[in-house]
């Protein structure tokens, strides 16, 4: 296996096994996590962003609101509130209807990732 390979095998064993988490596989390795008390998913993806394929990311996706109007005031809060957390951000996309998705997104190295920081990545 490879460098990507190895990474997505050990979060999906820290998150099944170590968190106790119920993990969906989803097309090309996207991990789906779907909590049971509330709506929210997380998305897990594990990716490789270096020309040699050695160097992993390990990335948390979150959707937060959809069909956000495209304001002054909701670009303002994503550049500048939604820029300034400690393990990521929130990013909008504009979607088919015009409206806009928020979503949060952090990102972790995967080769040193240990169950403690794939917790913080989670939760």
């Amino acid at each position: 296996m490879g460098a990507k390979e190895d990474v997505q095998q050990k979060v999906l064993t820290m998150l099944t096994e170590g968190l106790g988490l119920q993990v969906n596989v989803g097309k090309g390795g996207m991990l789906r996590i779907q909590f049971n008390d509330s709506s929210t998913a997380v998305f897990i993806e594990v990716d490789t962003w270096d020309n040699k394929d050695e160097l992993v990311a390990v990335s948390a996706t979150s959707p937060l609101l959809r069909g956000v109007p495209g304001t002054p005031e909701m670009f303002k809060w994503v550049a500048t509130e939604g820029a300034f957390k400690y393990f990521g951000h929130v990013a909008a996309s504009e979607d088919e209807s015009g409206t806009y998705f928020l979503r949060f997104r952090t990102t972790f190295r995967g080769e040193y990732l240990d169950e403690e920081e794939l917790e913080t990545l989670v939760y």
